[in-house]
């Protein structure tokens, strides 16, 4: 079962691709955002929504949506176990667009 994480994340995340859903959908599978960025300084312009998930054995999600531009980033330090992870969440596994490489997630 996944929680909310409440602590930083000392683990290493990895980009794995976008979520094709609109901000209704992330909101309405995901709930509210868990911490907004709001210094543009930080989000290259505009607000960045951050959602972050942990199971009991370790295995986590991170989501990141800017608004202004629709994109939604999934990040996990688990990337094979991506698509249970996201089942848990109530998001179809078809909206993830994978990358073909994985890269450094940042969030």
């Amino acid at each position: 079962m996944l929680k909310p994480i409440t602590f930083k994340v000392k683990e290493k995340l990895f980009l794995i691709g976008q979520l094709l859903l609109s901000e209704e959908e992330l909101l309405k599978s995901l709930g509210e955002p868990h911490y907004i960025e709001t210094d543009n300084l930080r989000t290259c312009g505009g607000p960045q929504w951050f959602w972050g998930f942990v199971e009991d054995e370790g295995s986590m999600v991170a989501i990141d949506f800017h608004p202004l531009g629709g994109h939604v980033k999934v990040g996990t330090n688990r990337p094979n176990e991506v698509d249970k992870l996201l089942t848990q969440l109530r998001i179809r596994n078809e909206a993830l667009s994978k990358y073909d490489q994985l890269y450094d997630y940042y969030g």
